[in-house]
């Protein structure tokens, strides 16, 4: 009897520390998996990043917080720099430094 008090102690406790052990190893993956949430602001600061992880997002198909405030970030850039390619196109044909002619010359 003392035997199967012992087994049966020493099976719980191995039943017992594989249980827990899976469960700290689901709680590391889970862990590993998360990253930073970065604001708009920071993506906006950091260009070549937001170019990066709008990229990696397109290919993964992710929809994360960070794909979205990078695509807001980048979407905030690309019209900023529209804007002002929009401006200095207009300040050239107003002063006559840029002028279309039909004969090339």
């Amino acid at each position: 009897m003392e035997a199967d008090v012992e087994r049966a102690v020493s099976g719980g406790v191995a039943a017992r520390l594989v249980r827990d052990g899976a469960a700290l190893l689901g709680f590391l993956a889970m862990l590993g998996g998360c990253e930073e949430t970065k604001t708009v602001a920071y993506y906006r600061a950091h260009e070549s990043e937001t170019r990066e992880t709008v990229a990696r997002c397109v290919v993964n198909g992710n929809a994360g917080e960070n794909c979205g405030n990078a695509k807001v970030a980048l979407d905030q850039l690309n019209r900023e720099a529209f804007e002002r390619n929009r401006k200095a196109a207009a300040e050239e044909t107003k002063s006559g430094s840029w002028k279309p002619t039909w004969n090339g010359k």
